[in-house]
């Protein structure tokens, strides 16, 4: 399988959320990191043997450069595919279907509480026993 039909793989095996190809650069480092552990040593030796490297500080190792070099080529590869898959995509929008709670009965005070609670004669209409502050 060529890493053109492993990026695809990636790409279409998945349902995307509008929101995730929003953030395509994240959402492509992340699969790119992802395809770059599952590539050999080989594979990653002819993706990067000719892939100019970016700018990286003086005091990078090989392995270093080496591992960006493949997953920036990775990365780019990856957003070239969800280019082309925008292209072709359409948005449809639906409208959500509004919820509408159910009515809830409001439950009635028992008829045992009603008539246990005394007024008071002192006109605040309290209960019997309580003091006001």
């Amino acid at each position: 399988m060529t890493i053109e039909e492993k990026i695809k793989e990636k790409i279409t095996q998945k349902e995307w959320a509008f929101s995730e190809l929003l953030q395509l650069n994240e959402v492509s480092s992340a699969l790119a990191h992802e395809l770059y552990s599952e590539l050999s040593t080989e594979d990653i030796l002819n993706v990067i043997w000719d892939w100019p490297i970016s700018t990286y500080d003086d005091n990078s190792t090989f392995g270093n450069l080496y591992a960006n070099a493949a997953i920036e080529y990775l990365t780019t590869e990856i957003k070239k595919h969800f280019q082309k898959h925008f292209e072709e995509a359409k948005v449809v929008f639906t409208p959500k279907k509004e919820i509408i709670p159910k009515q809830t009965k409001v439950a009635e005070k028992p008829k045992s509480l009603k008539n246990k609670i005394k007024k008071g004669d002192d006109g605040l209409n309290m209960p019997k026993g309580v003091k006001r502050l």
